[in-house]
């Protein structure tokens, strides 16, 4: 699996890389929603373990969460939430996590 490069921006750099559809227009209705195309596609990824997308999807969040958690030790409160979202080692639990965290992923 390729390495991606995350900054731990923000989740859009997670939906970038799964080719999921965003819009940050400030004047849609939707804006400041736009988490929520990430979490509906981690919500219905398929969930057995040879599911190729779902493999790829838990090492890009994984990636992204390590990146966030150098991004964030600078000056977020939220920094050791993601410390020890990163410890857990289930994928089920893991992609859980991230899901309902997926709107506060950002710096």
């Amino acid at each position: 699996m390729n390495k991606r490069k995350y900054n731990g921006y923000d989740w859009a750099e997670v939906a970038q890389a799964l080719n999921i559809p965003y819009d940050m227009d400030i004047n849609s209705p939707h804006f400041g929603q736009e988490h929520k195309h990430l979490e509906i596609y981690l919500t219905y990824l398929p969930w057995h373990k040879d599911s190729r997308s779902l493999r790829y999807a838990v090492h890009q969040m994984r990636t992204f969460v390590d990146a966030l958690i150098i991004e964030s030790e600078q000056y977020d409160y939220w920094s050791p939430l993601w410390k020890g979202l990163a410890q857990i080692e289930d994928d089920y639990t893991f992609m859980s996590a991230c899901i309902a965290l997926v709107g506060h992923m950002w710096n």
